[in-house]
């Protein structure tokens, strides 16, 4: 029976061998088109434009003949980065993608006076050093012919200005308006700003910047979101009030940059300007805030607690209730499992496509990677640890993988406002996991500026 077993086993090798070279054999002459190739030599413009965490970067690329190439490339980074891109729409389109073309915009091939948008394929981009590229691929045309891309030369990015640090408040203020809503001023300064108390105020001096906010909110706290520019007198929820000046006229005299300014001090003498454009984005983690304008006159932020909003050591857990992902990683060689957990309002979904997860709604949610020895969930303590350093009772902090263009993995906390997530790496605290004897868990965990709470059943599946 052995013998037997043995020779049919070889029988279906050879058949199989067999098969696979005469299949390989065929001509394959007539099957498929044959692309037609564009060597493109010259880069004849690039653009890099923000897209809230994303980036679109469009190349225009033409040969030696004039045929034109336009490509948007998706990435996250402020330079185009090294992978192989897939198609997808522009409302979809995420981190690896370019864009499929129209006959105006997103990738697509310009011969003479006709335009020929690219609607599938691969285009893969190669980085050799800062700025020397190669972007070869077979693309797509709409009329279902095929073209092979070849391009090699020299793009330079700049990397992102800085922000200005503003490292201080230095005034708190909320002021219920006639509307129903609150006013929250906030004067932010950087270092070199001083401030002196007085019975009519504190008074500033030194030499630096600082920034004067007047956020409008239905209550007294300064949610998570982006506030957008409205005159004085006419603000809603979500604005923020444009600089402004007013005559006062009891006194006889005019007050100067009111509302949202920003401001150069010199020695104790500050001169004003006034913003009125731009949009002013609050991010808040736990106890911390990040205020960050960037209108192309004034890039500057703020990142730390605000003690009159949210007062430090007073900072309430997060309530997840939706763990969305479940994942044992020792299919991968990790002694480690996954867990995602959003708050609710969040409605994650699964793109197979992309490798990725993507969102709509706004919300938080936490990625865990905690030390498992056989892929499910032990009750206990974890401490953190870097994922080269995994052991039991570990949970792994955050991490990126740069070279690759990949982040936020391990233990991260995200941000997601319109369905755009932005991660941060959690670095220190603790994690409990209580086994409530029911065949659910209570999850919490304490970073420090994020502090977080989840009960719930954990179903993770067999890899």
């Amino acid at each position: 029976m052995k013998l037997r077993t043995i020779i049919m086993g070889m029988m279906a090798v050879v058949l199989f061998a067999s098969s696979c070279t005469q299949e390989s054999m065929d001509p394959l002459t007539g099957k498929y088109p044959t692309p037609t190739d564009y060597a493109f030599t010259s880069l004849t413009s690039q653009t890099s434009e923000k897209a809230a965490s994303l980036r679109i970067f469009t190349l225009e690329l033409a040969t030696a003949s004039g045929d034109e190439l336009y490509v948007e490339f998706v990435g996250d980074a402020y330079y185009l980065h090294a992978a192989a891109f897939s198609p997808a729409n522009a409302a979809t389109a995420r981190k690896g993608n370019f864009i499929v073309g129209t006959s105006n915009s997103g990738t697509r091939l310009i011969k003479g006076n006709t335009t020929y948008p690219i609607v599938s394929g691969q285009l893969t981009v190669a980085l050799s050093g800062a700025s020397d590229y190669t972007i070869t691929g077979v693309a797509w045309l709409d009329n279902g012919e095929p073209i092979r891309v070849q391009y090699t030369g020299t793009i330079v990015y700049e990397p992102d200005p800085e922000p200005v640090a503003l490292t201080q408040i230095m005034q708190t203020t909320v002021t219920p308006q006639p509307d129903g809503t609150n006013q929250i001023t906030l004067h932010m300064g950087t270092e070199g700003i001083t401030v002196t108390p007085g019975a009519y105020g504190s008074t500033y001096g030194g030499t630096g910047k600082y920034l004067t906010v007047d956020f409008i909110s239905t209550d007294a706290t300064l949610a998570a979101g982006t506030y957008t520019p409205a005159n004085n007198g006419a603000t809603a929820n979500g604005n923020y009030v444009k600089g402004y000046d007013f005559y006062y006229e009891a006194f006889d005299f005019w007050m100067y940059n009111w509302g949202t300014c920003w401001f150069s001090m010199e020695d104790g003498t500050a001169t004003g300007a006034h913003i009125e454009t731009g949009d002013i984005t609050v991010a808040k983690s736990g106890s911390t805030y990040t205020i960050t304008i960037n209108n192309g006159d004034v890039f500057a932020q703020y990142t730390g607690a605000i003690e009159a909003l949210s007062p430090v050591g007073d900072n309430e857990p997060i309530a997840l209730t939706n763990l969305f992902n479940a994942a044992d990683n020792s299919a991968m060689g990790s002694s480690t499992i996954t867990l995602k957990i959003a708050s609710a309002g969040l409605e994650p979904s699964y793109n197979a496509a992309t490798w990725s997860w993507e969102f709509s709604g706004t919300g938080t949610y936490i990625s865990i990677d905690l030390y498992s020895a056989d892929g499910t969930l032990s009750a206990g303590t974890y401490t953190a640890a870097e994922s080269s350093a995994i052991a039991e009772g570990n949970w792994v902090i955050g991490y990126d993988f740069v070279d690759w263009g990949m982040y936020n993995f391990g233990t991260c906390w995200f941000e997601v406002a319109n369905g755009v997530p932005a991660g941060v790496h959690l670095e220190t605290g603790t994690i409990e996991v209580t086994d409530n004897g029911d065949g659910t868990y209570t999850i919490d965990g304490d970073f420090g500026d994020v502090v977080i709470t989840y009960t719930g059943a954990v179903a993770i599946p067999t890899p």
